[in-house]
This record gives C-alpha cells, sequence and structure tokens, in this order.
C-alpha cells in the first residue's frame, strides 16, 4: 500500500512538472506569447506552436513592441526574464523593440530574419545575448542596439 502511495505521488509530481513546462500563453495586453518553464517567469516566444521560417514568416508581430516587465494569465503574474530562442524570427514587420529591465537572456536567433527592425533598446541587465542579432538583422539595424541603465 505504501508503495502504491509513492508511486501515484511520483506521478503526479512528473504530470504536474509536465504541465508547468509546456505554459505557452498569449498575454492579451501586449499580444505577445510566452512561455513559463518554472511557474514564476516567463519568455516571450514565438506566437502559435511552432516556429515561424523564412517561407512562412511571423506576420503576427507587428511595429513598435514594448515587452511588458510581467504578465499575468490564469491567476498568476510571471516576471519576464528572458527572449526566447526564435521568439522574433522572421518578424518580418517589427521596426523596434524595447526589452525591460527585467530581462536577463535573450535567445538564439531571437531577431533572425527581422528585416524592418530599426532598434533594439537592451537594459545594462540583460547578462545573454547569445546569437540573437547576428546575421541579416544586425546588418540590418546596424549600430542602433542600445545597452543603456
Amino acid at each position: 500500500m505504501i508503495m502504491k502511495k509513492a508511486l501515484l505521488l511520483l506521478f503526479l509530481g512528473i504530470v504536474c512538472t509536465v504541465h508547468i513546462s509546456a505554459q505557452r500563453f498569449q498575454d492579451s495586453g501586449s499580444g505577445l506569447w510566452f512561455q513559463s518553464a518554472d511557474g514564476i517567469t516567463a519568455l516571450v516566444t514565438f506566437p502559435g506552436n511552432s516556429p515561424p521560417t523564412e517561407s512562412n514568416p511571423n506576420t503576427v508581430y507587428v511595429g513598435n513592441i514594448v515587452i511588458p516587465a510581467a504578465v499575468t494569465h490564469g491567476g498568476t503574474t510571471f516576471a519576464v526574464t528572458g527572449i526566447g530562442d526564435r521568439a522574433f524570427f522572421h518578424a518580418i514587420n517589427v521596426t523596434s523593440v524595447v526589452v525591460p529591465s527585467t530581462v536577463r537572456t535573450i535567445g538564439s536567433m531571437a531577431f533572425q530574419g527581422c528585416i524592418a527592425l530599426t532598434t533594439i533598446d537592451i537594459p545594462e541587465g540583460v547578462e545573454s545575448i547569445a546569437d540573437s542579432i547576428r546575421g541579416t538583422t544586425k546588418r540590418k539595424i546596424k549600430n542602433t542596439v542600445r545597452k543603456h541603465t
């Protein structure tokens, strides 16, 4: 009987962990999509369930994007601590992005293929930028990536 209870608790722990790690949602205020792996913090992610491609670009994110410092979903408030891999990948209509001071990491290829992007405001607290602004995006925005306090 004790073994059955232990296995049930283990199973429930795994199910709860999988549920939390798979949490994706769209913020109604900003229109951005977020993903939370821990139920406390969130990363900006690409819209929908699969990442955009060169032949199927991200047309959901448009214009001047201001990433919020926190978002609320299902009664839980999440601190926005990162921009995930490919979050703005081929977001061909994004012209500028303001990153809040709560963000610490910017993932791989986060801004690749953003052909209209001219400015990214990055706060001093960002610790890791991966290869987010390399390639076509870096060539397009030139020296307008600004780190500030």
